[in-house]
């Protein structure tokens, strides 16, 4: 009997080796039971954060993990024992460029002036992209990789998309990456997806082209992109927002999953810094303030802006650090600046909150259960802002141009007083702790994949 065993391992050690046209490396991954995904993600850390908690998610559940993004998400990213592998280019200094900073108001214009410099760099994007990717048995990408269609094709392994915003045309909504239209009706909504598909696609299309011919030996993608092979093959959608913020559309198909949000916790080890602690313990709950990647051109004027609102609320505040603060503010004592201390821990305790409405600093806000004041610098962050003030847990929205500090200590004071917006928005709260967006996604991952 041993000997008939050892004659069967011998004969599928042979096939693997004659078959398996991919490096010895996945053939042990097959050996050993694991099955390997790659994503790929680049962008600010609020677009790459929550595809590190879906990769620490799926290696929970014996998957074997890789996560190829930029160099200064290595050390984040290694942290939670995930793989790692590089995509050259900074991302910080496309948000901080001076084109990018006059046009970001505008998503078109915006969209333009990241093209412009980021262009000559796609190339080494894509490289870096197919380099992750050629010993994995499936893909998942989040949107900014424009060329993973093209990587799964070309290796013959499954594709499946995650989504921060519900980029899906569907009637029910507009496209979150437009500025707001009046409510023309269902069909003007699904227009307002493929315009911005179409806005997205073209501006990278003849890169992926070139890329596609000499890289991979392809011929051209489609001139729309290839969004309709994606739905004639059913590449399954992953759109990790709330069903409670975000309904399922009833126009969607079944291979589009509403997850819920894929929160990333702090390791187990995870500490406070002791003055982080002391500032709180000091006095009544202070009011978050921070922007994340947005960078401005003139931060010391924001930071007084945000300052003297405080004041004029009589309010204490912890100004979160990000790209567009300097390393050291002068601040008064009733303020503190801060680093990389994590959402979950941090919101749950503030009295009120001022992000910029970015996906995942919006997700963190919801589930702490604490209002907020959304100060949207562009993109989707304008329909987030207008999204939590429909759900009735923010005051306002606030424009970052020509934002003053009078503005901006109304909405406070009206996010700090106003009971029937902290009842909604604990009430809300209490929704999303019920629901376990990464734990979700695997079970999708896992019946498309096993």
């Amino acid at each position: 009997m041993l000997v008939a065993i050892e004659k069967d391992a011998n004969f599928l050690e042979r096939c693997l080796t004659i078959r398996c046209s991919r490096p010895r490396g996945l053939r042990d991954l097959l050996m050993s039971g694991l099955m390997h995904i790659t994503i790929l993600t680049i962008g600010s850390r609020g677009d790459v954060q929550p595809y590190l908690a879906l990769a620490v998610g799926l290696q929970r559940a014996g998957y074997s993990v890789r996560v190829a993004s930029h160099a200064i998400f290595e050390s984040l990213i290694r942290g939670y024992g995930v793989d790692f592998a590089l995509v050259r280019f900074n991302p910080r200094d496309v948000v901080s460029h001076p084109q990018v900073q006059k046009a970001r108001s505008n998503i078109f214009r915006f969209m333009l002036a990241v093209r412009r410099l980021v262009g000559p760099q796609y190339l080494d994007v894509f490289d870096d992209f197919w380099q992750a990717s050629k010993d994995t048995e499936a893909i998942i990408a989040s949107p900014t990789a424009n060329n993973a269609y093209d990587c799964a094709q070309a290796l013959h392994v499954p594709l499946i998309l995650g989504l921060l915003q519900p980029l899906i045309p569907t009637r029910e909504l507009p496209s979150f990456f437009l500025p707001p239209f009046p409510r023309i009706g269902g069909t003007f909504n699904i227009v307002t997806h493929h315009i911005f598909n179409q806005f997205l696609w073209q501006s990278v299309r003849t890169d992926v082209n070139h890329w596609r011919k000499v890289r991979l030996g392809l011929r051209s993608a489609a001139f729309f992109g290839p969004y309709r092979r994606m739905r004639a093959e059913r590449v399954p959608y992953l759109i990790a927002c709330s069903p409670s913020v975000i309904p399922k559309p009833p126009d969607w198909r079944e291979w589009h999953h509403v997850t819920g949000y894929w929160f990333l916790e702090p390791h187990s080890d995870f500490r406070p810094p002791p003055h982080v602690e002391s500032f709180l313990q000091s006095g009544p709950p202070p009011v978050y303030v921070g922007f994340g990647s947005m960078s401005q051109e003139q931060p010391e004027r924001l930071a007084d802006v945000v300052a003297e609102a405080l004041d004029r609320s009589n309010q204490r505040g912890i100004l979160a650090g990000g790209w567009g603060w300097s390393q050291q503010l002068r601040l008064p004592d009733t303020m503190l600046q801060v680093d990389d201390v994590p959402h979950q821990w941090l919101f749950p305790r503030m009295a009120a909150l001022v992000h910029h409405g970015g996906a995942g600093t919006t997700a963190a806000a919801l589930r702490s259960g604490v209002p907020s004041v959304v100060v949207p610098f562009g993109g989707d962050q304008h329909h987030w802002g207008r999204t939590l003030v429909k759900m009735g847990v923010s005051p306002q929205v606030l424009s970052v141009d020509g934002l003053t500090a009078e503005s901006l200590a109304h909405a406070i004071a009206l996010a700090i007083n106003d009971r029937d917006l902290h009842t909604r928005a604990s009430s809300l709260a209490e929704s999303i702790h019920k629901e376990d967006g990464v734990s979700r996604a695997v079970e999708i991952v896992d019946q498309y994949l096993r």
